[in-house]
C-alpha cells in the first residue's frame, strides 16, 4: 500500500517544475527552430558539447570555451567577454517555474513524502533552478545526470536512484515530460506519469497518494 513512509515522489525538472525557453535559446544563436538545430553542422557540435557537460565529463568552464567557439560573432572581444555572453546565453534555457506546482510539493513535503528530482541538467542550469523554484529547499534529494554519469534514459540512472533511496522506500512515483523517460521507469516498476499539464499530475496524486 502506498502510504508517505514507503513511497518517493520524482520530479524531473525541466517542463515540471518550470519552463525550458529552448526556442528563446535558438533564436538567441542564430536558429529558426529545433529542427533547424539539429540538421546543422554547428547545432550538432553544440549538442555533443552540452550532453557531455551534462553528463559530467566537461566542466563548466571547458564547456563555456567550446560554446563560445561556436557562437562566437565578435572574435576580437576579449576571452572573459565571451566567455560570459556564452554563459549568458545556455542560462536562457531555464524559464519560470509552473504554476500549481509549489503548493503541491508543500502538501507532499507536509505529509512526509520522500521527494526528490532526477533530472537530465548540468551545473549551471542547477545553480539557476536553485534560484528559480521557490520550494527548491522542500526537495532535499537530488539525482542529476551531470553527477550519475548518465542521461534518461538509460539503465544506470534509474538503478543509482533506486540504490540511493532508503531501504523503507517500496513505490517509486515518477513524472516526466519525455514519454521514452516514462516508459523506461515504468519497465522497472515504478509508478508513472507523463507530465502534459501540472493539474493532470495533481489529480494523479490525489486519486493514488493518501492522504492528499
Amino acid at each position: 500500500m502506498i502510504n508517505p513512509k514507503n513511497t518517493a515522489i520524482v520530479f524531473d525538472i525541466g517542463n515540471v517544475c518550470l519552463k525550458v525557453n529552448f526556442q528563446r535559446f535558438l533564436h538567441a544563436i542564430g536558429f529558426e527552430d529545433e529542427e533547424h538545430f539539429r540538421q546543422t553542422p554547428r547545432g550538432q557540435q553544440i549538442l555533443k558539447y552540452a550532453i557531455l557537460f551534462e553528463t559530467g565529463k566537461l566542466s563548466t568552464t571547458d564547456f563555456l570555451h567550446h560554446f563560445a567557439g561556436l557562437i562566437a560573432d565578435d572574435e576580437q572581444a576579449p576571452e572573459k567577454d565571451r566567455l560570459q555572453r556564452a554563459q549568458d546565453i545556455w542560462k536562457l534555457i531555464i524559464g519560470d517555474e509552473l504554476p500549481h506546482i509549489a503548493d503541491l510539493v508543500r502538501a507532499l513535503h507536509a505529509q512526509g513524502y520522500y521527494l526528490a528530482f532526477l533530472s537530465d541538467i548540468c551545473p549551471l542550469h542547477f545553480a539557476l533552478v536553485q534560484q528559480k523554484l521557490s520550494f527548491f529547499h522542500l526537495i532535499p534529494n537530488h539525482f542529476l545526470s551531470y553527477r550519475i554519469g548518465c542521461l534518461k534514459p538509460h539503465p544506470d540512472i534509474f538503478a543509482h536512484v533506486e540504490k540511493a533511496l532508503p531501504s523503507s522506500i517500496q513505490n517509486i512515483v515518477f513524472t516526466d515530460d519525455k514519454e521514452e523517460n516514462v516508459q523506461a521507469a515504468s519497465g522497472r516498476g515504478w509508478v508513472t506519469h507523463h507530465f502534459t499539464q501540472p493539474e493532470k499530475f495533481i489529480q494523479l496524486c490525489r486519486e493514488l497518494l493518501p492522504p492528499f
